[in-house]
């Protein structure tokens, strides 16, 4: 291979991989990420990742479990649902929501927090 190839194949390899995204994790102590009509303040635990934070709605976060197979993720965003006389009406109602949700088989609802207004 002539050395002008290689020098462009080399050029193109570190041009790819500067331009592949890097995913920080979120400093501590965290602050309140402010989205559209809430803010939230994420877990003081390292590991935690915010990968889209230009997102003008959702607040997603990510952290890899303790075995390669395992993340956690959270996901929030405000959505307009009906009044729950109990708790377990509110859980209920999100779980089937998340559930019924495309392409989620691979993930559980370990806890869900309900946040209401004022």
């Amino acid at each position: 291979m002539r050395p002008s190839k290689l020098l462009f194949f080399a050029i193109l390899i570190v041009f790819i991989t500067s331009c592949a995204p890097t995913l920080k994790e979120i400093e501590l102590p965290p602050g309140k990420i402010f989205k559209a009509g809430y803010g939230f303040v994420p877990l003081n635990e390292p590991g935690w990742i915010l990968p889209d934070p230009n997102n003008k709605f959702k607040i997603e976060l990510m952290k890899q479990g303790p075995t390669p197979n395992s993340t956690y993720a959270i996901q929030i965003w405000p959505e307009e649902i009906p009044l729950f006389e109990k708790d377990e009406s509110f859980y209920d109602y999100v779980k089937s929501n998340f559930l019924a949700q495309e392409g989620n088989s691979r993930f559980e609802i370990e806890k869900v927090y309900g946040v209401g207004p004022g």
